[in-house]
């Protein structure tokens, strides 16, 4: 999703300070994690002006190529990652510009340049942007792998550990196995085996690839001991040895 969502009071109340502020002589800083939608709240205001990687702009001002006199502000993203913070700064407020920051990690300086700090709390504190862009891209994703049919998805396959980013990632990579059929199964498993048999010919290590996932999908599925061992036609101490040696039953 391009655009900022705001389906939680923490994103409503951040775009309406961004908002307010925007037209103020002011130095505004959005300040969070990476994937918390930083770029997109900036963007949701500040649409036609000129927006630059901090790096990218330490660069043009090093050879000299920089012209910013029709421009009366400007967006600097990741500005925690210069090379010199306060030296870029100070180049831009010597232009007279207005700046629109974004930043992941705190530096004393933000204190006294920067009038207007916007914290974004991560996802994980905001479960209604969450759930928003959980629907977002998992219809992307069923446009993507060509999936007609409605797709659930498993809570427990939500990472949000790097906020959209992981999110994102972790999406499109559960309803990749949901499209995926059984003979690119075992070519996504011939491929990985090939890599693996150079690490190791083990034969039981190479049999826990299989049996791991097979007996998680028989215990979510059949929820007893009992029930597992008879749909896989096996004794059920048998599978209670199974289970244990991989760390999937207490003894």
């Amino acid at each position: 999703m391009d655009k900022f969502i705001t389906a939680s009071d923490s994103s409503k109340n951040a775009l309406n300070m961004m908002m307010v502020s925007s037209s103020l002589p002011v130095n505004i800083l959005v300040f969070g994690e990476e994937g918390v939608g930083k770029k997109q709240l900036i963007s949701t205001t500040f649409v036609d002006t000129s927006a630059y990687d901090a790096l990218e702009l330490e660069g043009l001002f090093r050879e000299k190529r920089v012209d910013f006199s029709h421009e009366k502000e400007i967006i600097v993203y990741h500005i925690d990652k210069a090379g010199n913070v306060k030296q870029l700064i100070e180049q831009l407020e010597d232009l007279d510009l207005k700046i629109i920051a974004t930043a992941s990690e705190k530096k004393d300086i933000f204190e006294e340049k920067f009038l207007v700090k916007i914290n974004l709390s991560p996802l994980s504190e905001r479960p209604e942007d969450t759930k928003l862009l959980v629907d977002d891209y998992v219809q992307k994703a069923r446009n993507l792998f060509r999936l007609e049919n409605e797709v659930e998805i498993n809570t427990a396959d939500i990472n949000l550990t790097n906020n959209s980013i992981s999110l994102k990632e972790s999406i499109y990579r559960s309803l990749l196995l949901a499209s995926i059929e059984k003979s690119q199964m075992m070519n996504v498993l011939e491929q990985f085996l090939n890599k693996e048999i150079g690490q190791s010919t083990d034969y039981k290590t190479l049999l826990e690839i299989f049996e791991v996932p097979l007996l998680k999908a028989m215990r979510k599925k059949y929820k007893s001991q009992l029930q597992m061992a008879n749909k896989l036609g096996i004794n059920r101490n048998t599978l209670r040895k199974k289970m244990y040696q991989y760390g999937l039953e207490d003894k």
